[in-house]
Order: structure tokens, then C-alpha cells, then sequence
């Protein structure tokens, strides 16, 4: 599994990457002059971008149960209604659809929502990827080896937890930055 997961990060990285760059060299010199900065919907073309616009609304409809489902169910819990076994499926039900009413709203009303979740997704991405495994890695490593710790392991850990919090911090900045400059 550990093989398999790496090579379908990998697999998802690449083409991430030929995906936004081969939209970026398509559609950068055809439809805007002087080029876009961050969303690409508004520079497609009406006809391509409406059939990507589908997509998307295609992937939020499917993955809404993804997130519905386990926040619905966190919520039950902390309003202790009961865990998922007792309680009634038509209280499960109101639970969901309030907390994705609640969150259809929030992102109808916030002006410029995109660019809170543009922010949000900057600072935990950074923060998943750089932040947390050397983080967990010290903690687990001094843990199992509280006698004979390496200290060049830990001092390793704590090196990347430290560059891991700068480019957060750093990443973050300039996605307020950006987020300032559009408004």
C-alpha cells in the first residue's frame, strides 16, 4: 500500500502539473492579452469553460456526501443527540442538509468567497505537507527511542519543522497579499 500511495501522489502531482501548464500555454496568449492571474475559469472561453463549470458542480455533487456525512456526524455527537445508531435517521438527515444549507449560504453571502478558501486551502495545505510529518516523525521517533534518540534525528525533525512553519507563514502571506490586491 505504502508503494501504491506513493506513486499515485506522484501520478496526481504530474499531472496536476502538464494539466496547469498546458491550460496556462493554451489559453494564456488566445484569450487574454495580458495574461490571468489565479482563476482560469474566467479565461476560458465561454463554450470550454461552461463544460468545465459542469465538471466542477459534477465532483461537488459527488463528493458532498463525503463531507456531509462525518461533519453531520461529529455535529450529533457534540449536541449529544446521540450517536449514528440511535438516532433516527430523519434526525441524521435534518443534521446534514442544515450543516450543507448552512455552508450554501455562508458561500452565497461572503463577497469573494473563493478567496477565503483560497487562503484556508494555502495555510492547511502548507501546513499538512510541511508542518505536521516532520512534527508527528519527532514525536513518534522520541517515543519509541527515549534511551537512545538520536539527537541528529531530532535536530533533522525540528530543522524542517521550523522551514515547514516559515513557508507556511511565508505562503500564507502572500496568498493575503493576493487576496488584498483583488479586492
Amino acid at each position: 500500500m505504502k508503494y501504491a500511495t506513493k506513486y499515485a501522489l506522484y501520478f496526481v502531482g504530474v499531472t496536476y502539473c502538464i494539466i496547469g501548464d498546458v491550460t496556462t500555454f493554451v489559453f494564456l496568449r488566445t484569450t487574454m492579452p495580458h495574461g490571468f492571474a489565479g482563476d482560469v475559469l474566467t479565461a476560458l472561453p465561454t463554450g470550454s469553460g461552461t463544460g468545465i463549470r459542469l465538471l466542477m458542480a459534477l465532483v461537488v455533487a459527488t463528493t458532498i456526501p463525503l463531507i456531509s456525512v462525518p461533519t453531520g456526524d461529529l455535529l450529533l455527537e457534540k449536541l449529544h443527540l446521540g450517536t449514528t445508531t440511535t438516532t433516527t435517521s430523519r434526525v441524521r438527515q435534518l443534521v446534514r442538509w442544515s450543516v450543507c444549507s448552512v455552508c450554501a449560504v455562508v458561500s452565497a453571502t461572503v463577497p469573494n468567497f473563493c478567496y477565503v478558501i483560497s487562503f484556508l486551502g494555502c495555510f492547511c495545505v502548507a501546513l499538512l505537507s510541511f508542518v505536521y510529518p516532520p512534527l508527528v516523525h519527532g514525536v513518534l521517533y522520541y517515543q519509541k527511542y527515549t534511551t537512545t534518540a538520536a539527537p541528529r534525528i531530532l535536530l533533522q525533525d525540528l530543522g524542517l519543522v521550523t522551514v515547514g512553519t516559515i513557508t507556511t507563514v511565508w505562503t500564507s502571506y502572500l496568498t493575503y497579499q493576493n487576496l488584498l490586491q483583488q479586492l
